[in-house]
């Protein structure tokens, strides 16, 4: 699987697993990384698109996920 932005690396072990709590903990780094917000709102628009098994894969799918 191929990652968006590589160059973000997000620290998901030990995160609640609230679906809401972990967007949160993306779309800071992407922002701080550089990310317009036309591409956080890309991301939040596909994570959130579908059920909570999505939102996982999309987070791996947009940034390095630890």
């Amino acid at each position: 699987m191929e990652v968006k932005y590589p160059e973000i690396n997000v620290k998901l072990v030990g995160s609640d697993g609230i679906a809401y709590v972990m967007l949160g903990r993306f779309t800071a780094p992407m922002t701080s990384a550089g990310c317009t917000p036309a591409q956080v709102k890309a991301f939040l628009d596909d994570a959130t698109s579908r059920g909570y098994d999505n939102v996982l894969q999309t987070c791996m799918r947009y940034v390095s996920v630890e």
